[in-house]
């Protein structure tokens, strides 16, 4: 089974959807209602924590056929054989200056009066609550910590970075980049071919700047870049983000351990990358341009969109 563990803000909405055009039916993202479905609001409230290997097999159990899950929650280590892990890393300052900004926009719209119970600091216009708020929720709820060295914990729960090194060398069969997530894409069809199967690479970004909340989008993902742009501009300092820094030290270091294991990788690319990531980018662009004519591409459309890129290319 292959196992994508989604980093929050680390283009892992974009991968998904790049894992159900391959897998359809077959891939079971597991979300937070799930567990709340599964085991009671109290599991999911006010964060969530890793998925117990018991919890996990009690989801899986429930649906028949799955060769690939996603999720932000799988507990490493976990006593599962046979799975083929797949995750994406993100430089530490930029994830959580995101999940700040993903955050703030999801109750920008409240009022003070009708903030979460658990949102002791309203952290809206401040990242320096924000960064107060999660070290008072992880606290006094006992969950993760997700603006210090989170994704040190998310690939070892035991925040043992050696361990968590060893595992992205020996326990990942990609590990991508989000700064380089073309080059990374490109990298895993290679993987995909050499043993034997298609993997398909075309993608539209999804949830782009936190566009969405609740699931409605309320502004163009081009707007909103604009918007948090602006805000950013504003919010976030260079004392902000040698704080943040400080703070994540070990994210750091396995940050860089990941920016090597990619480089060994594209230097095993059998092709020339470069050629390819130009072509890859121009059949992106002739998706977006279809997506502005046609509207938005659904994963069911995968072989007319293909044959629409293909006469484009061709000029036909």
């Amino acid at each position: 089974m292959y196992v994508f563990l989604h980093i929050g803000r680390a283009a892992g909405s974009t991968f998904k959807y790049v894992l159900r055009r391959n897998f359809g039916d077959r891939l079971l993202a597991i979300h937070g209602h799930q567990i709340k479905e599964h085991f009671g609001a109290d599991r999911v409230t006010p964060s969530t924590n890793p998925l117990t290997d018991d919890e996990l097999m009690e989801i899986l159990n429930c649906h028949a056929d799955i060769e690939c899950i996603s999720g932000h929650f799988f507990g490493f280590p976990n006593r599962f054989d046979n799975f083929i892990g797949m995750t994406i890393l993100r430089d530490p300052v930029e994830r959580i200056i995101s999940n700040f900004f993903s955050y703030r926009r999801k109750y920008f719209h409240l009022s003070a009066d009708e903030l979460p119970e658990h949102m002791k600091y309203d952290y809206r216009n401040d990242i320096n609550l924000f960064l107060k708020h999660w070290d008072y929720v992880s606290s006094k709820y006992g969950v993760p910590n997700r603006t210090v060295n989170h994704q040190t914990f998310l690939i070892d729960n035991n925040m043992d970075l050696d361990q968590a090194i060893d595992r992205l060398k020996n326990d990942f069969w990609f590990v991508g980049l989000v700064e380089r997530f073309d080059e990374g894409l490109l990298i895993l069809r290679q993987q995909f071919k050499e043993i034997g199967r298609i993997f398909d690479i075309m993608y539209e970004s999804q949830d782009v700047a936190a566009s969405v909340v609740d699931g409605v989008r309320y502004m163009s993902e081009r707007e909103a870049v604009k918007v948090q742009k602006k805000e950013k501009a504003v919010l976030v300092t260079n004392e902000i983000r040698e704080k943040i820094k400080e703070m994540n030290i070990m994210d750091y270091v396995l940050y860089e351990e990941a920016k090597k294991l990619f480089d060994e990788k594209l230097s095993q690319y059998p092709g020339n990358i470069m050629t390819d990531l130009s072509n890859h980018r121009r059949q992106l662009n002739l998706l977006k341009l279809k997506n502005r004519l046609y509207g938005p591409l659904k994963v069911g459309k995968v072989k007319s969109s293909l044959k629409w890129f293909k006469g484009k290319i061709s000029g036909n």
